[in-house]
């Protein structure tokens, strides 16, 4: 992979960062529709595990050119590192580290795990790719009486969470197969197979082709033998570092495929790139489809609180009616029957507005057999209160008007429907505005890439 591209990637990587994190970006109109975002990683991370003296250490100084870590027969790893680009050649350790990076504050829980926490910052140069990845170093591991500080388990498990690859070495020479680097390797490969990668490493050391192909035999056996690990197909690549002496002869004894591993982590960075691209296609989409959600809810809370708002008018109104019919009402006389002749009309209209309003045929049905019911009680109220007392008859008429104006108040206060303001209102349109905005600068920014991948005819 060349410079460039590597820099063109690099650039990409942080503009879909920023697309997310700018002050109008994506996690802020998710956060004002309390729907939250997270922004993406701008570099890969590629965890290292294998037992100790398997060439953890060696490959990431031979990967970043620069003799980072400590390498040798003994166990010289005893924590976790972080090796990544910096401005300056440094060191950090423990809470320093967790603030470069603070995914990493979940682990300050575990006792003992951020006093062996080390970030490693180096300048990158043309011949590396610091600039898009992170390497992990981790403890080496071994059988028998060996204490680790902290719950090495749980620790690299979780660490296999946060990394895109897991390279897990084994050593022809040392102990590649004991007990606990296989324990940990099939837990990793039950939660993150597709992520796992398998090395051979110091191939050059295991002997002839022979002796090689029956330590790879045995490994694989070993793996293949452990439940989680049984799988067809198993890859293994033979790898060792390139600049040793006699490198001619080495190469001839046995093939080495660590540029199969670069290639492999050139590749998952192209794929980091493009779920971004995925992943933001339906941030977007998603908060696109709450604004949408939270306006038609709207409109559908404005239609619901319009009809009980014309219900309690029509109560209102009624009420009022039935106070000044039960008070002037004179039972001897022809009144009565034209009174009910206007009351039916009058039910009649109503239930043509409330057709208007949309109601459901079995909504329908029931509004009719309301107003039969009000019809009905009403002639019976009107008759009995015509042979009663005009003081009655106000008594009676003040407490009905007293009952509507308390349901009238428990219906605006406990029964009306929530509805935006027409600030949130403006407020969610401009958040639809930014949404399109960031849409097309997402459209315009993966044109622009596709354009780095193939020829500008191909397009």
């Amino acid at each position: 992979m060349t410079s460039s591209m590597d820099q063109e990637r690099e650039k990409t990587l942080k503009q879909l960062h920023s697309i997310y994190a700018e002050s109008n970006g994506l996690i802020e109109c998710g956060r004002k529709l309390g729907h939250q975002l997270f922004e993406p990683r701008r570099k890969m991370n590629i965890l290292l595990v294998g037992n100790h003296s398997s060439g953890k250490s060696s490959f990431i100084n031979w990967y970043v050119g620069q003799k980072i870590q400590k390498t040798g027969v003994a166990i010289e790893t005893q924590g976790f590192t972080f090796v990544t680009a910096g401005r300056m050649r440094e060191t950090l350790t423990g809470e320093s580290a967790i603030r470069l990076f603070p995914y990493l504050k979940r682990l300050e829980s575990m006792k003992g795990f951020v006093s062996y926490l080390n970030a490693e910052l180096i300048v990158p140069t043309s011949s590396n790719r610091l600039n898009l990845v992170s390497l992990i170093d981790t403890p080496g591991l071994a059988d028998g009486e060996l204490h680790y500080p902290f719950d090495i388990n749980k620790c690299l498990v979780w660490m296999g969470s946060i990394a895109d690859l897991i390279f897990v070495f084994f050593d022809p020479i040392g102990q590649a197969l004991c007990k606990r680097t296989l324990d940990i390797v099939e837990q990793l490969n039950a939660l993150y197979s597709s992520r796992m990668r398998f090395f051979l490493s110091k191939a050059d050391e295991a002997g002839d082709d022979y002796d090689r192909q029956k330590i790879m035999m045995q490994i694989v056996q070993e793996l293949c033998e452990r439940p989680g690990l049984n799988q067809s197909g198993f890859d293994m690549l033979t790898i060792y570092l390139p600049d040793q002496p006699d490198l001619r002869l080495r190469e001839r004894m046995c093939v080495n495929q660590i540029d199969d591993a670069c290639r492999e982590i050139d590749k998952t960075v192209g794929s980091i790139i493009q779920n971004t691209f995925v992943v933001m296609e339906r941030d977007i989409k998603n908060v696109f489809e709450l604004i949408d959600k939270r306006k038609r809810q709207t409109l559908r809370n404005l239609r619901e609180n319009f009809k009980k708002i014309f219900v309690l008018s029509l109560m209102f109104v009624f009420s009022l009616q039935f106070s000044y019919v039960a008070i002037t009402i004179d039972t001897s006389s022809k009144d009565e029957q034209q009174y009910i002749d206007y009351i039916e009309s009058e039910l009649t209209m109503g239930r043509s507005l409330f057709k208007k309003l949309g109601l459901a045929e079995e909504e329908e049905s029931t509004t009719q057999g309301l107003f039969t019911l009000i019809f009905e009680t009403y002639m019976t109220f009107i008759t009995m209160l015509a042979a009663t007392t005009i003081e009655k008859r106000i008594f009676y008429s003040s407490i009905l008007f007293s009952l509507v104006i308390i349901i009238t108040i428990y219906i605006i206060v406990f029964r009306m429907k929530s509805i935006i303001s027409p600030v949130r209102w403006l407020e969610l349109s401009k958040i639809r505005s930014d949404l399109e905005r960031l849409d097309l600068k997402r459209e315009q920014l993966y044109a622009n890439y596709l354009r780095t991948l193939v020829p500008a005819n191909v397009l």
